[in-house]
């Protein structure tokens, strides 16, 4: 929040915490919609005991695509998120010196 206060003049404090539930809907919405489309891609059935390719396919879908979704995302914090502690002192002393 500092770091927009600083980039943009005003307090955008109520907008960025309305926005980190966000991510939670959409992860809400795609798991319903990746469940139901694995589950049909698969060919399942309640009455039917999976195996071979479909279980497999199960096994992917379920556990390594959400390994994968999840790697991406860290690579992007790692190597993406660039605001360091340095970068949020100074927005926060130049914020105190133009509110004074």
């Amino acid at each position: 929040m500092t770091y927009t206060t600083w980039k943009t003049g005003k307090n955008a404090a109520g907008w960025i915490m309305g926005l980190q539930n966000l991510p939670l809907k959409v992860a809400v919405f795609l798991r319903g919609t990746i469940v139901a489309a694995v589950l049909s891609s698969v060919h399942w059935a309640p009455d039917v005991t999976l195996e071979g390719a479909a279980r497999q396919g199960m096994t992917v879908a379920f556990g390594l695509v959400p390994a994968i979704f999840c790697a991406v995302g860290a690579l992007l914090l790692v190597f993406g998120f660039k605001i360091t502690k340095d970068v949020v002192d100074k927005a926060q002393r130049e914020i105190d010196a133009r509110n004074a």
